[in-house]
């Protein structure tokens, strides 16, 4: 089985990677639901951690209203989120892949749209590379 985790490596830093899916995230169609500066958010707590970590939400409504239909308990893996961190001084972005979300619900019927979604995801991320 293939890793359940999609991850690339960018030759852009972190936050030139997280400008760049956002631009790309747009341009597919989709709307940014939120964003998580995480390094940012734990300081606030009281706590350092030494790789930078964004995170960047975003949705497609007709996407999501097909796979809510087939099984609403997908809304607890909602909406799609794509990562970017350093790593030994690298920028990487990840993400869940959609098909492989599929096995933890009742949506077998749903491998054509996670197959769609997955390839939105892949292309915005390869655009931040």
């Amino acid at each position: 089985m293939e890793s359940p985790i999609i991850t690339l490596k960018s030759s852009l830093s972190v936050d030139d990677a997280v400008a760049a899916v956002e631009a790309a995230t747009v341009a597919a169609g989709f709307g940014i639901q939120a964003r998580h500066d995480v390094n940012a958010t734990m300081a606030k707590k009281g706590v350092e951690f030494e790789s930078s970590v964004r995170i960047i939400e975003m949705c497609e409504p007709n996407f999501a209203k097909s796979m809510l239909s087939l099984d609403i308990n997908i809304a607890a893996a909602m909406p799609c989120r794509i990562s970017i961190y350093a790593k030994d001084g690298q920028t990487y972005l990840a993400t869940i892949a959609p098909q492989a979300m599929l096995t933890m619900f009742d949506a077998a019927d749903g491998a054509d749209v996670a197959n769609a979604v997955q390839d939105v995801l892949v292309g915005i991320m390869e655009k931040a590379c």
